[in-house]
């Protein structure tokens, strides 16, 4: 039931990104799987990318599952870019 609630909670922050980057990048702290899943999706769709905001969540995790989250959006999958993504 948590994870419904924090689902929904996580497409109410993806309705208007810029100003829930926060609550999404908290999000990604969920024990639930789909909730990170949700919020990951959603940060990665933001353009541009919320770079300064995922590298300050990033430096300020003490969890290192929360930081594999975190590097999971900051990596993008699905984008290519140059000779190095071939």
């Amino acid at each position: 039931m948590d994870a419904k609630i924090g689902a929904a909670q996580v497409e109410r922050a993806a309705g208007d990104p810029k100003e829930d980057v926060v609550e999404l990048i908290r999000r990604l702290k969920s024990p639930g799987r789909a909730v990170r899943a949700r919020a990951g999706a959603a940060l990665r769709r933001l353009d541009p990318p919320p770079t300064w905001a995922l590298i300050g969540a990033l430096f300020g995790a003490g969890d290192v599952d929360f930081q594999v989250e975190i590097m999971k959006i900051m990596r993008r999958p699905g984008r290519r870019t140059g000779a190095a993504s071939r």
